[in-house]
């Protein structure tokens, strides 16, 4: 395990919020898994044979096993920002040849050589994050030309009903064209996207609570009390029932989710992207021509 990581004051709660994870969930949230696995299938029909292989934000360490299973011969790298996570996912390592390899680090300033992987995955991190370009950025960085990005996100629509319930503000969440503006910006080719609506049930409120506080809600300082008891352990089932508008005759509670999905390919060497500051053009040094001072 290579220990690269220093969170700043900013990230502190977030970082808190993982480590308290890491400790006390032994498995990632169901809508994790969901976009993990349907992430993962995007793969199917494409024709890749990666060497290296990163996987953004690994959490519980379930993508880079998935990872593994799909590509055995290569080199799978779980990066993650929570040692507590990393504990998690080493777990599902193997003993005597390790699946994968552990780096604790930034995933948004990756500790990765740039242009050196084949195959970046990065499910499920980008509404954690203040900034999601600078993922995207990362990833493109230490993408080799013709490398390729899976990314998965949540969309604006997604539960949209418990927001509207509970007095939540909107977070930051990408909708689909927004996503695809920033892979473009970042340099990346042709992104393909698409959105599923997901449908999630839960027998009481309880299990729910746990999936928005696992979601990083409970990191929101501005929650009205009636969420903030709820994530706290304060506020009973019935009671949030109630601000749900959860009638005592239903049998379960239905949630939307909006799931985006966007696979993207790095540009091929030499060819000109666009930048914050313009045109970029990526050039090999042994293509670059030394010019000799007559003697």
């Amino acid at each position: 395990m290579v220990h690269n990581s220093s969170p700043s004051t900013d990230r502190s709660r977030r970082h808190d919020l993982f480590e308290r994870l890491g400790r006390t969930r032994a498995e990632a949230p169901p809508i994790h898994s969901l976009l993990r696995d349907r992430l993962v299938e995007r793969l199917d029909g494409l024709k890749l044979d990666p060497g290296v292989i990163l996987d953004l934000g690994s959490g519980w360490g379930h993508g880079a096993l998935a990872l593994h299973a799909r590509f055995p011969k290569a080199q799978v790298i779980a990066l993650d920002s929570s040692p507590a996570m990393l504990k998690r996912a080493k777990k599902h390592q193997g003993w005597w040849r390790h699946k994968f390899e552990l780096i604790l680090g930034d995933i948004t300033h990756a500790p990765i050589q740039p242009h050196s992987v084949d195959l970046v995955f990065a499910s499920g991190v980008l509404p954690y994050l203040d900034d999601p370009a600078l993922l995207l950025k990362t990833a493109r960085s230490a993408l080799k030309p013709g490398g390729l990005l899976l990314v998965s996100a949540l969309g604006p629509d997604t539960l949209m009903h418990e927001r509207q319930a509970l007095a939540l503000a909107p977070k930051t969440w990408l909708d689909v064209q927004t996503l695809g503006r920033l892979l473009t910006q970042a340099g990346f080719n042709e992104p393909v996207l698409d959105t599923d609506w997901v449908s999630m049930h839960y027998q009481s409120p309880s299990p729910l609570v746990e999936d928005l506080n696992a979601l990083g809600w409970a990191l929101d300082l501005n929650l009205d009390g009636t969420l903030k008891g709820a994530l706290e352990g304060t506020l009973d089932d019935e009671a949030l029932k109630k601000t749900l508008g959860w009638s005592s005759g239903t049998a379960r509670w239905e949630s939307t989710w909006e799931c985006l999905f966007a696979t993207a390919f790095a540009p091929d060497e030499g060819q000109t992207i666009r930048g914050d500051d313009g045109a970029i053009a990526s050039i090999s040094i042994d293509q670059i021509g030394i010019r000799q001072r007559p003697g």
